[in-house]
């Protein structure tokens, strides 16, 4: 592998040293293959600038004197670039010799001698004495005559250049050993190089110390770069290395250590380089303004949900790029979210600030929850789309129950709760809306909610439950015992029923006889001026009244009296509708009118209750069924004995006054239709 010369003495150079013997005791020659090679680093240790000082104590300095055909001028500098990079052959006026000549200068009486600088300790000069010095050449090689006239042995600097002189004095080239450190010398100009060479008989790329020029071993920062050099051969070193328990890789092309992240295609993995000394590094790493992480056995960059046992924490790695992920984020199916900081995981409720909504995260791995969700010791709801937390009474589907969430944060709110304009009851133990009675635990309060919606019925009044009749005071609780309402004494059950048994209702009233009043089809308005006697109000004419509904032949019963209220019977009904009538009746005439279509019984009895008579439509004959007409509106003016008190306008099957079982009115009242229009039976108006 490497370039080297024995050198064995001629003839003519056994004479001539015999005559010098003297002289030639003094020298040691020095050859490469008989240099001590103990001074080359071991393992782990880099060659520093320290070798330069044993080269130097064994060189000889040689410095050109006088005139030569070579240009002086340059011989001084060194043949190094600022990279370490061999320019020697880059400009050959300015090397000692001219590669391009075939021969060195020869001894000539324009030039002059050489001067050179030897230490006579550790180099050897041919004893052959010539009258020409500088470079010269012969079949056996180029060689240097010093001052004294004789050839140069061992390392020697002659114009600031660095030479090696074998045993016999000519110059060596390529690869040679020094005092146990190897060094390159130009195979054309013999100089010493330094810095980054290839060297060809080896295939290989070296260092050489730019002052000492010995091979360097192990890692190496040249010019703020890093290489590795194989500590036997020197060889620079490519690929991944492991070097003093620490990895590296060097760029195949330029040897140059890699920073920063990188991809092993080989180990189909991401890496991360120290930017500074290009050593793989390890756990949490920041690059560029990102945090990462690498297994702490391969230096693989980690993705996806990891946890840092450095931070205690959790956090998420992009899936294709390894950056930590902050905020909101969508991982295998689940949404999670991450501190902005320091993107550690986040548990329990948070506020999505931009989404403007409250979201709640597992406490043990983090995945967003929802439906409904226990939570530190309140039950909460979260929208099964979007997380976000629900508020205000909710409908939970797979229980099928109301229950009521905290309008500011979100609990479930238990007992008697105020909510957006009504009372609600929710169960004690699930929260659960009440329905119908119910007695507060904390108060012993009978109470009734709606059914329908859960609301408190409150406000003062009679409402019906069933087949009962109950009354609700200002605070929603149902009155028990003996009551005045309304003016009226009654008892209402332990239970809250009203008893009925002991009513007694009888409004007093004007009996007035429709036919006697000029409208023999006019019933509608005669009781409405019944009910306003009762009501103490005018009693308005009927035509008064008739104007304020309306009528005609071509006015529907749907907006209005059709027909002539003060004609005959014709072959089809003539009439107004409940609530038309209703309608068109409202505020006028000082009373208010409520369309009751469709009420029962108890709806009507609870009109009466409150000092309100009724308008109902009953057949004149009590007699209802197909192909008969026997349509007829008459005023209820009290109950007793589980009766109506019915005013009649006609004054015709039963009477001005008479008394009606609730059962038999309920089955007319439902059952009559007026012929031709089909219009809905049960149809009343109130008076209010």
């Amino acid at each position: 592998m490497k370039n080297r010369k024995n050198y064995l003495w001629g003839p003519k150079a056994l004479l001539v040293g015999s005559l010098f013997f003297g002289f030639t005791l003094g020298y040691d020659a020095v050859s490469a293959d008989t240099v001590n090679t103990s001074n080359q680093p071991t393992s782990g240790q880099v060659a520093t600038k320290n070798d330069a000082s044993t080269l130097s104590s064994n060189e000889k300095s040689v410095n050109n004197q006088g005139t030569s055909n070579q240009n002086t001028s340059s011989q001084g500098t060194s043949n190094r670039n600022s990279s370490g990079q061999d320019i020697s052959n880059q400009n050959s006026s300015k090397q000692g010799v001219d590669d391009n000549q075939d021969s060195v200068p020869t001894n000539n009486s324009n030039l002059t001698s050489n001067t050179q600088t030897s230490d006579s300790s550790n180099q050897k000069v041919d004893s052959t004495q010539s009258s020409a010095n500088g470079w010269q050449k012969d079949t056996n090689g180029r060689y240097y005559i010093d001052d004294n006239g004789h050839k140069v042995q061992g390392l020697q600097t002659i114009n600031s250049q660095k030479y090696l002189f074998s045993s016999d004095g000519y110059l060596e080239t390529g690869e040679q050993q020094v005092n146990g450190s190897w060094h390159l010398f130009d195979q054309q100009t013999g100089q010493m190089k330094f810095g980054m060479q290839f060297i060809s008989s080896s295939n290989k790329w070296a260092y050489y110390d730019l002052d000492s020029g010995s091979m360097a071993y192990g890692l190496q920062n040249i010019n703020g770069s890093y290489y590795l050099f194989d500590q036997n051969s020197g060889e620079r070193l490519s690929g991944q290395q492991l070097y003093q328990d620490h990895w590296y890789y060097f760029d195949a092309q330029t040897g140059q250590a890699v920073t920063g992240q990188f991809y092993l295609t080989d180990d189909k993995k991401s890496v991360y380089y120290d930017h500074q000394n290009g050593q793989m590094l390890y756990g949490e790493q920041q690059d560029q303004g990102n945090w990462y992480l690498f297994n702490m056995n391969d230096g693989s960059r980690q993705y996806g949900r990891q946890f840092i046992a450095g931070g205690d924490k959790w956090v998420l790695y992009d899936r294709n790029n390894g950056q930590m992920l902050y905020g909101q984020q969508y991982d295998e199916g689940n949404w999670y979210l991450f501190d902005s900081s320091t993107g550690a995981m986040q548990y329990g409720r948070q506020y999505i600030n931009d989404q403007n909504k409250w979201v709640l995260y597992d406490r043990n791995d983090g995945t967003m929850r929802y439906g409904q969700q226990y939570d530190q010791n309140d039950w909460y709801l979260f929208n099964s789309m979007t997380g976000a937390m629900q508020y205000g009474r909710q409908y939970i589907g797979d229980q099928n129950k109301w229950v009521l969430y905290n309008r500011v944060d979100g609990m479930m709110q238990y007992g008697e709760q105020y909510d957006e304009g009504n009372w609600y009851f929710f169960n004690i133990s699930d929260g659960s809306m009440g329905y119908g009675f119910i007695t507060i635990p904390t108060t012993g309060k009978l109470i009734f909610a709606n059914r329908n919606d859960g609301t408190y019925v409150s406000g003062y009044h009679y409402f019906v439950d069933g087949y009962s009749i109950y009354f609700a005071g200002w605070q929603a609780e149902i009155y028990k015992g003996w009551q005045n309402i309304y003016g009226q004494s009654v008892h209402f059950y332990d239970d809250g029923r009203l008893d009925t048994s002991i009513l007694n209702i009888d409004f007093p009233h004007q009996s007035i006889n429709q036919t006697s009043e000029g409208a023999p089809e006019g019933c509608e308005g005669a009781s409405l001026q019944m009910a306003l006697s009762i009501k103490g109000k005018r009693v308005a004419s009927l035509q008064e009244i008739y104007n304020q509904i309306g009528y005609g032949d071509g006015v529907s019963p749907y907006d209005g009296f059709n027909g002539n209220p003060f004609g005959y019977g014709r072959s089809y009904t003539t009439t107004v509708l409940a609530a038309p009538l209703a309608s068109h009746l409202n505020n006028a005439f000082g009373v208010q009118t409520r369309d009751m279509t469709g009420a029962g019984i108890n709806e009507v009895l609870i009109s009466l209750l409150s000092n309100n008579p009724v308008i109902s439509y009953i057949p004149w004959d009590f007699q209802v069924g197909p192909g008969r007409d026997h349509f007829h509106v008459q005023l209820i003016y009290g109950y007793r004995n589980d009766g109506f008190l019915v005013a009649d306008p006609l004054q015709y099957a039963r009477g001005a006054n008479y008394w009606i079982s609730v059962g038999e009115w309920n089955y007319l009242n439902h059952n009559l239709q007026p012929v031709g229009f089909g219009a809905p039976a049960s149809m009343n108006v109130a008076v209010i």
